[in-house]
């Protein structure tokens, strides 16, 4: 099918939604990073350093997030069942490979060092084991003997393993939110699926009791605790909470999301966000600045953009004949939506500190690649949506 084609067949409030969301990460990577001169030597005439370094790498990364997406189209469904499995095994390759080569940054292995760019494996893991548990899956009948559930099972959890290892909960809580969701729009038995919560949650259970490397490790635990603190803690208890660095950053984020107001305190106005209270503020905390120079309206408004996404995704899904095209849209809806809801949710202290990263618009090559590359995926299926191949 020529990609003219596809493009009048495509759902244009998925390319809107995504082209809008990518445009404020441009917008607040660059007011992150923002610094004069005058702020960081205490000069009173300093002419404004240059900035925008951070905002022009995401740039050239989202142009080739877009051709990603436009190459992508042209794949239909028959192909990507064809090709999932090999692309899983580069996927689990590529986390390996990181465990044992990668560049380590804080304590963790995440990136491969490649000079002028870093490699995120575990961006690139999350869609290949989306297209394998999509095959994996099949049309759900199979499934209702438990021994059939063992291959799909190990597609899902090997991928979270890995990037458990390296260590990133945040990531790998993906992996089985996205399975999950996948395992609902399938026709798979309700008590079985009832069946799976339950071991879930006892592998939680499990997890949160037993010490490493099998349980998390303790500063996970503390941003945890600290998540509860936010909301137990007396008013008395606030310069001890103040030295802890979990809340310290929960803390910070509040006050810069409820100093914005309803309509900010404009771009680059910012002082939680200019003088580095905020942390992570182009990444993990990029909500943030926007809930500051932008009040809660503009917080809004990229929230309804997630919500047009979220909606075209899940009619491309709805609409899907093919069980595999319908699983792989459901899988990358339940990936954008899992990522965009925990992070909105961390920065007001709604939900713990996991390190996950504002979908579209926080700064990151690889995920802002992976992610376009998804809404190819989705606009390659909703073109098909007659039945070509």
């Amino acid at each position: 099918m020529r990609l003219r084609t596809l493009l009048a067949r495509s759902d244009w409030m998925l390319t809107l939604g995504a082209l809008y969301l990518s445009a404020m990460g441009l917008l607040f990577i660059y007011s992150s990073s923002y610094q004069s001169y005058a702020e960081s030597a205490g000069g009173e005439h300093a002419r404004p350093a240059r900035v925008g370094g951070y905002a022009a790498k995401q740039a050239v990364w989202l142009g080739a997030g877009i051709l990603a997406a436009l190459v992508v189209m042209r794949i239909g469904p028959a192909r990507w069942r064809e090709a999932a499995y090999p692309l899983y095994l580069c996927a689990i390759l590529g986390l390996v490979g990181v465990l044992l080569f990668g560049n380590t940054i804080k304590g963790t292995r995440r990136w491969f060092d490649l000079g002028p760019i870093s490699l995120q494996p575990s961006e690139f893991a999350k869609v290949g084991a989306i297209l394998a548990f999509a095959a994996a899956l099949g049309d759900g009948v199979a499934l209702a003997r438990w021994r059939a559930w063992l291959f799909p099972l190990a597609v899902a959890s090997l991928p979270m393993l890995l990037v458990l290892k390296q260590p990133d909960l945040g990531t790998a809580m993906l992996f089985p939110i996205a399975a999950g969701a996948m395992l609902l729009g399938s026709n798979t038995p309700l008590k079985r699926l009832v069946a799976l919560g339950v071991c879930g949650l006892a592998l939680v259970a499990a997890a949160w009791t037993l010490p490493p490397p099998v349980g998390i490790r303790p500063y996970q635990r503390a941003r945890v605790t600290a998540f509860t603190q936010v909301w137990t803690a007396h008013e008395e208890d606030l310069p001890v909470r103040a030295l802890q660095r979990d809340l310290w950053q929960l803390n910070q984020s509040q006050i810069a999301i409820g100093a914005g107001g309803m309509f900010g305190r404009g771009l680059l106005n910012g002082t939680q966000n200019r003088f580095s209270f905020v942390p992570e503020n182009s990444n993990d905390f990029i909500f943030s600045v926007i809930g500051e120079e932008w009040g809660f309206l503009g917080s809004l408004s990229v929230l309804g953009a997630y919500f047009l996404v979220f909606w075209s995704i899940g009619g491309v899904a709805v609409r899907a004949v093919d069980p595999f095209a319908r699983n792989l849209a459901v899988g990358v809806g339940a990936l954008l939506a899992a990522q965009a809801v925990i992070n909105a949710a961390m920065t007001m202290a709604l939900f713990p500190i996991t390190g996950m990263t504002l979908p579209f618009v926080s700064y990151g090559g690889s995920s802002v690649v992976v992610l376009w590359a998804c809404v190819g995926i989705v606009q390659g299926i909703a073109a098909r949506q007659k039945g070509e191949k």
